[in-house]
């Protein structure tokens, strides 16, 4: 019965797991048919190579735009008492 319950916290803590089997599902079948073209396109695979490398760069810059990097390993009390300094 205690295993149970675990189940449930554990559960809860992690949100959906359908949703995100979902997405790392949808995310690998476009990887999958991304590798596909290029390689049966193989007199542009050097073109359709550099645009995937430009939107993968443009997401992770996207996803991380708000990320303050020079207080990336600091705890918050510290990153409120000294303010960022810019050279």
């Amino acid at each position: 019965m205690e295993q149970a319950g675990n189940r449930w916290k554990m559960g809860d803590a992690l949100g959906s797991t359908t949703s995100k089997a979902l997405i790392v599902g949808g995310l690998l079948a476009v990887l999958y048919g991304y590798l596909y073209g290029t390689l049966r396109l193989e007199n542009y695979a050097l073109l359709m190579g550099s645009v995937g490398l430009f939107v993968v760069l443009a997401a992770v810059m996207f996803m991380t735009r708000k990320v303050d990097w020079c207080r990336v390993g600091t705890d918050a009390a510290e990153a409120r008492r000294s303010p960022a300094v810019l050279p």
